[in-house]
């Protein structure tokens, strides 16, 4: 289940990214920035919080929103997987805490995740559909 739960993972990772890169692109392109001015605000550094903060607040809303629908999101649907409350339904709140858990956990290499502690804490199970 683990093998799966993190192929699904990069799976949604990668549409974080691509919706960050699409989200940019077009910012970029709506402010008319040249290649070499988008190249230069990239190299400063001084885009750097911008980029953490959308990349934060895209991966909550994604996660946070979608594993509450019937289809999850993209990479749980491809491998059949679905976040279940231990309760009745999956509550919006029980969704956010558990992605925040989530990314807080990747600052220990993902270990609170990997044995379980993040299903135990918010009362939900990653199952196959």
């Amino acid at each position: 289940n683990i093998g799966l739960r993190f192929g699904a993972w990069i799976v949604d990772l990668l549409m974080v990214l691509i919706f960050l890169a699409i989200t940019f692109t077009a910012i970029f392109y709506a402010a008319n920035f040249s290649l070499e001015s988008v190249n230069d605000l990239l190299r400063s550094g001084d885009f750097s919080l911008t980029l953490i903060a959308f990349s934060l607040m895209y991966y909550v809303f994604y996660f946070s929103f979608l594993d509450r629908t019937e289809f999850s999101t993209l990479g749980k649907n491809l491998f059949n997987l679905k976040v279940v409350s231990l309760r009745k339904n999956l509550s919006l709140a029980q969704s956010f805490f558990r992605t925040i858990f989530s990314i807080c956990s990747l600052l220990l290499i993902g270990l609170p995740v990997l044995v379980g502690m993040q299903d135990k804490l918010f009362e939900t199970k990653v199952i196959v559909k």
